[in-house]
């Protein structure tokens, strides 16, 4: 597969929304390229995945999975492969992170991103993608 860098990873990430039509080849995508991520410089995955940026969209991804867990009673096929889909890539995501940067740093990204969403803080302007 081709590799995509971080920063088209975040681009693409930022993009995913449960209404689109092209939802399932994002996330798949977005999956796939996990396991590329590694091929670029240390410095640069470091910068990039450390950021507060991503942290704002590891939490969109956490209140993503929340949401479909909740819409569309009626569309109960979709929904359960849309939320499996996005759990696949999160937990990807997980391992790459932890690999990257340790267990300890990926479960406090964790701990932190459901504390925020517990306490019901809104996402940063244009990170959610409205």
């Amino acid at each position: 597969g081709k590799k995509i860098s971080p920063i088209l990873f975040s681009l693409l990430l930022s993009k995913v929304q449960s209404k689109d039509d092209e939802f399932s080849q994002v996330m798949k995508i977005l999956s796939k390229s996990v396991t590329t991520l590694e091929m670029f410089p240390a410095n640069l995955i470091r910068e990039h995945f450390q950021s507060e940026r991503f942290f704002q969209q590891f939490l969109q991804v956490c209140r993503f999975i929340d949401e479909l867990r909740k819409e569309h009673p009626e569309q109960v096929q979709e929904r359960k492969l849309k939320n499996r889909m996005i759990c696949i890539f999160r937990s990807k995501l997980l391992k790459f992170l932890d690999k990257q940067f340790g267990r300890n740093w990926a479960q406090n990204l964790i701990m932190k991103a459901e504390a925020q969403k517990a306490r019901g803080l809104p996402l940063e302007d244009g990170v959610d993608g409205h």
